[in-house]
């Protein structure tokens, strides 16, 4: 065992190259996360509200009041873990950014430890993972997903670096590259399973006729991890019952149109998986450059792809076609899997340039590519950080232990498919837990997903709240009518844990403009700038109370950019 982990370590120090490589890569792409409170990306406010509602609970705070530690057997927890460790030395933003940070790293040197697995040389794999970094996935906020995607090529490598060792060492190390896979994310788990069956069937195939005994114990020793860690999942984890939700007309139905609708839909999916869609402008730029690059690379290189991975490239691309977009509780199941596909790859093709000068002419021109749309970016995020600071300063209007519902006009183009987010805004309301310690239903708390979850007198403001995201208000009439339902919500739950029994609601409005900044005279507006206002439900207009801050009556201020 000592000389395992001998020949561990000195492979690692052969890799400190690319290691620093990777540092470089990461210290570029993630400029813009060191200019920003919070990072404008589409889930990340309720990530980080759990992040923040973990830490109270752990340490008996005042969201025990509302939520309590749910099942910690959950292929969900990624992000949850390593920001619960480093909230015990940093401030929540700060933990935050380095998850961020540490992440991406891990994203970059995965891929190029697997090409250098695989090739023995670092390649281009660092500056193509880093312009695979920030993609779709990423600006939509799958923390947990994208951090199990950053640890597959990882895992990927050192299970074809330990092949050689005996039977016992490398069933325990399958059985902790699995651990660690499964609890960062289901998904990521299921990936590193159909890269190790391509890797093993392809290893085997020459000896199954010769061989079949050997054969059948080589592929249930490297299967057995997987199988114990499946048999675990379905026997304590609450995600194993949870149901799909499946929309109408997403059941396969054999029909010709069927297919074909699926088949458009999947070539959407791998235009989309680049384009973040804060910056199109910067995205399609992005995107014809390389196309130009690649070009370019495959005239003026030799395109080696890795045998020995050949048939699992072809089966990670065959799920990609057939998997679906529900399963479980995982949705845009495969919407995810584009990205850690690249990223896969990317470790296992290797461009050869002619002679080392021109290696590095493209290792250079690839940076140059990455340096360009990390400023571009920083530029962006800045302007995103203003508009969520409006947010963040007009939460210090509401008590710390109010409630904040919130609500929409439709049709503003804040859903996951209507539009692009600039910055996302849909569930900014989760951040008033982090900054004021304001219990906001809306932040997700689902047992089946997150590693929190609701104490049983306020699930039905969680239940009420989540239909999905915002209530939808289509008209003045629409939002009399949701504020009468949430107090009435409120009357049905009884006594409040704080202020002698008594529940103090707001209610935010967002992108006003839809129902022409409408004032309602049973609730006093607190807080209004032109993007949302806030309005006092409980006490209402009749009951007095006092609010931390006068209302802001202008909009000119606004910056909020579509």
């Amino acid at each position: 065992m000592m000389a395992i982990l001998s020949r561990g370590a000195a492979t690692l120090m052969r890799d400190r190259t690319g290691l620093l490589l990777s540092a470089l890569a990461t210290a570029i792409v993630t400029l813009p996360v060191w200019f920003v409170r919070f990072a404008p990306l589409h889930d990340f406010p309720f990530h980080v509200a759990r992040m923040f509602i973990l830490n109270d609970l752990v340490h008996g705070g005042a969201f025990t009041r509302f939520y309590e530690v749910n099942s910690l057997v959950i292929p969900n927890l990624g992000m949850d873990l390593v920001v619960l460790a480093l909230e015990q030395v940093f401030s929540i933003e700060t933990a935050c950014r380095i998850f961020i940070v540490l992440m991406i790293f891990l994203m970059i040197s995965g891929a190029d430890f697997l090409h250098r697995t695989l090739f023995r040389t670092s390649g281009l794999a660092v500056p193509i993972a880093a312009l695979l970094a920030y993609n779709s996935i990423f600006v939509l906020g799958f923390m947990n997903y994208l951090l199990g995607v950053a640890l597959v090529p990882w895992a990927a490598g050192i299970f074809i670096r330990v092949r050689s060792w005996p039977a016992l060492p490398r069933l325990a190390l399958g059985l902790v590259l699995g651990l660690v896979l499964f609890f960062a994310h289901l998904v990521a788990f299921g990936l590193y399973a159909i890269i190790v069956a391509g890797l093993e069937l392809q290893a085997v195939w020459p000896i199954l006729r010769t061989a079949p005994r050997a054969a059948a114990a080589r592929l249930a020793w490297s299967a057995m991890p997987f199988v114990v860690i499946v048999a675990l999942f379905f026997l304590f984890s609450p995600t194993a019952g949870a149901p799909t939700d499946r929309p109408p007309g997403s059941q396969f139905d054999g029909s010709l149109a069927w297919i074909v609708g699926t088949l458009k839909y999947k070539l959407w999916l791998l235009r989309r998986f680049l384009v973040g869609g804060q910056n199109l402008l910067l995205d399609y730029a992005t995107a014809g450059l390389a196309i130009v690059i690649a070009a370019v690379l495959f005239m003026v290189t030799r395109v080696r792809i890795a045998r020995q991975a050949m048939l699992a490239l072809g089966l990670l691309c065959l799920a990609f076609l057939l998997a679906p977009s529900f399963l479980l509780s995982a949705t845009y199941l495969d919407m995810r899997l584009p990205i850690a596909i690249a990223l896969v790859a990317a470790g296992c093709v290797h461009f050869a340039a002619g002679t080392a000068r021109m290696q590095m002419r493209l290792m250079v021109l690839l940076f140059g590519l990455v340096v360009l749309r990390s400023a571009v970016l920083t530029r962006d995020w800045i302007g995103y950080d203003a508009v969520q600071r409006q947010f963040t300063d007009a939460f210090a209007c509401l008590p710390s232990d109010s409630v904040l519902f919130v609500a929409r006009p439709p049709g503003t183009g804040m859903g996951l498919w209507s539009g692009y987010w600039q910055p996302p805004i849909k569930q900014i309301a989760s951040l008033a837990s982090v900054t004021h310690g304001i219990f906001v239903p809306q932040t997700a708390a689902n047992p089946a997903q997150q590693s929190i979850r609701l104490r049983p007198y306020v699930e039905e403001m969680y239940a009420f709240q989540n239909k999905p995201g915002p209530l939808p208000v289509a008209n003045v009439a629409a939002l009399h009518a949701t504020i009468g339902a949430i107090r009435a919500l409120m009357q049905r739950s009884g006594a409040a844990p704080t202020r002698g029994g008594a529940w103090v609601v707001y209610l935010m409005l967002l992108e006003t403009r839809g129902l022409d900044d409408p004032v309602v005279e049973e609730a006093p507006r607190v807080f209004h700038n032109g993007l949302f206002s806030i309005y006092r439900l409980i006490p209402d207009a009749q009951g007095g109370g006092a609010d931390a801050c006068a209302m802001s009556a202008t909009a000119e201020g606004t910056s909020y950019v579509r």
